[in-house]
């Protein structure tokens, strides 16, 4: 009987201990690894994000400057104004379809 008394004492003292021993990796070793993990990834992904942006204000800026030149080029000299007005209509929807094209937020 006391062997048996002793038995159960010992095998609750070594489930307690093997309880405590996994909260504590939990909490010590894996959690931290876990959120250390997230942070990387929104780091990578942020970085990601602000690499696409940046592409796009290049070409954006590149298509803005293709759309002068090629619409407007030396200047419109001898254009009547009713051609003007056709000629920067069409400017502003470019640049229209420039912005759709190439998102900057």
């Amino acid at each position: 009987m006391k062997t048996i008394n002793l038995i159960t004492k010992l095998s609750i003292i070594f489930g307690c201990l093997l309880i405590t021993g996994s909260v504590f990796y939990y909490f010590v070793v894996f959690s931290p690894k876990r959120e250390m993990a997230k942070i990387e990834l929104q780091k990578q992904e942020s970085a990601e994000a602000q690499a696409r942006l940046d592409s796009n204000i290049s070409s954006l800026d590149d298509c803005l400057k293709s759309v002068d030149k090629r619409l407007i080029g030396d200047g419109l000299k001898g254009v009547s104004n009713e051609g003007i007005k056709i000629v920067l209509d069409l400017v502003q929807k470019q640049k229209d379809d420039c912005f759709k094209q190439f998102p900057v937020k």
